[in-house]
């Protein structure tokens, strides 16, 4: 409606702008406030999660990305109490595996490889 509003005053003098900006605007709004609740979601729900965890998380962000062997030694955990953290990290949409066997390496979830 908005864009079919400043339509029927663009071959006028003075179009009128309004009803679309004003509907752009609101539409950046809410996508905003929309971001904003997906951020303090995830902020309460990393809150919650072991500390190792969040650990791993920080590094593999810090890093962009890491293999086990990496976080073992940064981290100075055992490598099989790291790979449940990262299983756990992957199945809840944090991280991302890529490769396999030895190979293997971890990004976070919003990180796209080619």
């Amino acid at each position: 409606m908005a864009l079919r509003a400043t339509q029927l005053t663009l071959r006028e003098p003075s179009p009128n702008w309004d009803p679309w900006i004003l509907f752009f605007l609101r539409l950046m709004q809410k996508h905003r406030d929309r971001l904003q609740e997906k951020i303090a979601t995830e902020h309460l729900l990393e809150g919650k999660m072991a500390p190792l965890s969040q650990k791993i998380l920080d590094a593999v962000r810090q890093n962009g990305s890491l293999q086990i062997s990496q976080l073992e030694s940064l981290l100075g955990e055992k490598r099989s109490t790291i790979k449940l953290r990262l299983a756990d990290l992957v199945k809840r949409g944090k991280l991302a595996r890529h490769g396999k066997g030895p190979a293997t390496w971890y990004t976070s979830a919003t990180v796209q490889t080619a």
